[in-house]
């Protein structure tokens, strides 16, 4: 069985890959080349976690930070399709917020917009970062502990 870090950026991707809407390019890494026609694209992946025992020795709380990243172009005012995006990706992860049993929780902590140009083409982007609470044990961070 894979770590739970990885079970739950695979939870993400399938959240996202299930709604209609939202059934583009999803990837779970930041480092894919996503070519500018393929936009829009998700980029799913986790930028740290802090951990502590949780009440005995064997259990660990962890705070998973998951950033999901829409890129997408060609709009006169990005932010508005920026906004767009995160109108689409925060209720599906809000109806799922333990990611089928993987977290106790999973809440938006923050929202990022960012712009850029490729040539002539304008491109955006909207970060939403993502804290999952969840638990494991000690010794084996692939199982949950109770």
């Amino acid at each position: 069985m894979s770590h739970k870090r990885t079970q739950i950026r695979q939870a993400f991707k399938a959240l996202l890959q299930s709604a209609p809407s939202l059934a583009a390019t999803v990837h779970l890494t930041r480092m894919t080349p996503v070519q500018q026609d393929s936009l829009p694209a998700y980029l799913i992946y986790a930028m740290e976690e802090d951990s502590r025992l949780d009440g005995t020795p064997h259990a660990q709380l962890r705070e998973l930070t998951v950033n999901v990243e829409a890129l997408f172009s060609g709009a006169d005012n990005l932010d508005d399709v920026g906004d767009q995006h995160a109108m689409l990706i925060e209720p599906v992860v809000a109806a799922n917020r333990t990611l089928g049993g993987l977290a106790y929780d999973t809440v938006l902590t923050a929202t990022k917009l960012g712009t850029w140009l490729d040539g002539e083409k304008r491109n955006g982007s909207i970060t939403l970062t993502y804290k999952v609470f969840y638990r494991t044990a000690v010794a084996k961070p692939d199982q949950t502990n109770p």
